[in-house]
């Protein structure tokens, strides 16, 4: 292979391999925030649910009117819960998806980086005088 093509073929991985480890930062932003997202969404459904066993053992106290807006604050509270936990499924899908998309791009990242090596140790192999 002629010097100048191997210069350009050197130029194109580093090029590519130089946009992969761009993606890859990307995606690791995108997979921690993911995460945060997740933790704070588990918090607020252990918070959810803790309100309503509080309001629970309220309730089995509460007598007449007060019986009856417990009961609402509980309805409402479960409702809150039963969204909360939704998000957290949603969001643990979030996260396994970019967990997978992570584990592909630094793949990627390690095949280009092999790639370039190998080309670059073939290039001086290639030099004149060796």
């Amino acid at each position: 292979m002629e010097r100048d093509e191997q210069a350009a073929q050197q130029a194109e991985l580093q090029a590519e391999l130089n946009r992969i480890l761009d993606r890859e930062a990307k995606v690791e932003v995108r997979a921690r925030a993911k995460s945060e997202e997740l933790a704070g969404a588990k918090s607020q459904s252990a918070r959810l649910s803790e309100e309503v066993s509080a309001l629970e053992a309220e309730l089995a106290q509460a007598k007449g009117a007060a019986k009856d807006a417990v009961q609402q604050k509980m309805q409402a509270r479960k409702a809150d819960l039963v969204m909360a936990n939704a998000e957290v499924q949603t969001l643990e899908q979030d996260v396994a998806v970019a967990q997978q998309e992570r584990a592909a791009v630094s793949a990627h990242v390690q095949e280009l980086e092999e790639e370039v090596q190998r080309s670059s140790k073939e290039a001086w192999l290639e030099q004149p005088s060796r």
